[in-house]
């Protein structure tokens, strides 16, 4: 698929980032193997992330443009160093959120519906 010329844009200033924080290899368009959900889009897809950047045993995902905020904080749990570079602005890092596990999610939702319920 093409980018529109600003996705272009965006990604080649990524790419210069990432080059200013250190990396020795920069892959476009690379597919992390994560899987995410979020409302908007399809259930389970895979992470597919604008630009990369590699330094040893360090990893740097930058995210362009519009980006669900499912992907970001799916990849924030899976990986030290997540930004995004939305299309007005500059550079964001994300939040790194350790990653949960089922229990912790089902107790989540619990939670959720049960202040629901008492706020009627």
């Amino acid at each position: 698929m093409r980018d529109s010329e600003e996705h272009a844009k965006l990604k080649r200033k990524a790419k210069k980032f990432l080059k200013s924080l250190g990396s020795e290899e920069i892959i476009e368009e690379y597919r992390t193997g994560v899987r995410y959900s979020d409302y908007y889009f399809i259930m389970n897809r895979e992470a597919l992330v604008d630009v990369v950047g590699f330094k040893g045993d360090r990893i740097a995902l930058v995210e362009c443009g519009d980006t669900p905020g499912g992907k970001l904080r799916t990849l924030g749990r899976h990986f030290e160093e997540v930004y995004h570079l939305p299309y007005c602005g500059e550079i964001i890092r994300v939040k790194r959120e350790p990653p949960r596990n089922i229990w912790e999610k089902r107790q989540e939702s619990i939670n959720a519906r049960v202040r629901v319920s008492f706020k009627r």
